[in-house]
């Protein structure tokens, strides 16, 4: 080796050493972009979102449940606000859609969600292992068809994306995204069976800006529709829980993937 380079000029020898140098980082540089072509095209959203929760039920013909006419008020009263959801870098926070529910919050970490009862009892539903929904007749597990739906339907002006989630004679959700807007971090969500919450963000990588519930009958049930977003660094302070105890005077039973604690 000293031979080789005893008479090769100082020049000639720091450009094959640049050579190499350019070399090895070309080589470096490829293999790393290869390993994170599986990362979110955008980071995920960081803030507020605001909804208009409404409760459509005008009729007290259903296939399944009646209601009179004051229960239908009565709804509308409880149901028919503003909804709140926080997304942060621990977890997700929302607004409870009735009296009976404070607060719900899902922590990433832990992968769990909690929902917040005005009684002070919590229901921890362990997201992972909550999978699929129980036939009310049957007790089996009822898996529902997930559809991506054709065509496109504006909301606040914008083109958004379609999703339904079939459960046939029991009713559909449908799911509507304006693609690239609210983006998630699918990695958050990857094993969030619950609801099947991470098919619905991997189908189009974001949250939706509308969600419905339809009764078995085809009807409106409930809708949330977006109507602000408030982009920006959250108080993470909103994220943290409680600390929890047994109620042996609970009147909920613990089940699969669900467990019923209570705020000390």
């Amino acid at each position: 080796m000293r031979k080789l380079f005893k008479n090769t000029p100082l020049s000639i020898l720091l450009l094959f050493c640049c050579m190499i140098v350019l070399f090895l980082a070309s080589f470096f540089i490829k293999k790393t972009t290869k390993k994170t072509t599986n990362l979110p095209i955008a980071p995920q959203f960081e803030g507020t979102l605001k909804y208009d929760l409404e409760f459509m039920v005008d009729s007290t013909k259903f296939k399944i449940i009646k209601f009179t006419e004051e229960e239908i008020e009565n709804f509308k009263e409880d149901f028919n606000r503003e909804i709140k959801y926080v997304i942060g870098k621990s977890g997700i926070y929302r607004d409870g859609y009735n009296k009976d529910q404070m607060k719900l919050i899902y922590k990433y970490d832990k992968e769990e969600l909690y929902v917040f009862m005005e009684s002070g009892t919590v229901k921890i539903i362990d997201v992972e292992k909550r999978y699929g929904t129980m036939h009310p007749l049957t007790s089996s597990r009822f898996v529902p068809k997930i559809i991506k739906l054709k065509g496109s339907k504006i909301i606040n002006g914008k083109e958004c994306k379609g999703l339904t989630i079939d459960f046939e004679m029991f009713g559909k959700e449908e799911y509507w995204f304006e693609v690239g807007k609210i983006p998630l971090d699918i990695q958050n969500f990857k094993n969030y069976n619950y609801e099947y919450i991470n098919e619905l963000i991997s189908a189009y990588g974001c949250f939706p800006v509308q969600m419905i519930k339809l009764g078995g009958n085809g009807k409106g049930l409930l809708k949330l529709t977006l109507k602000s977003v408030e982009e920006g660094n959250v108080e993470e302070t909103i994220f943290e829980l409680p600390k929890f105890k047994k109620n042996r005077k609970n009147p909920f039973f613990d089940i699969e993937g669900i467990r019923f604690m209570q705020v000390k």
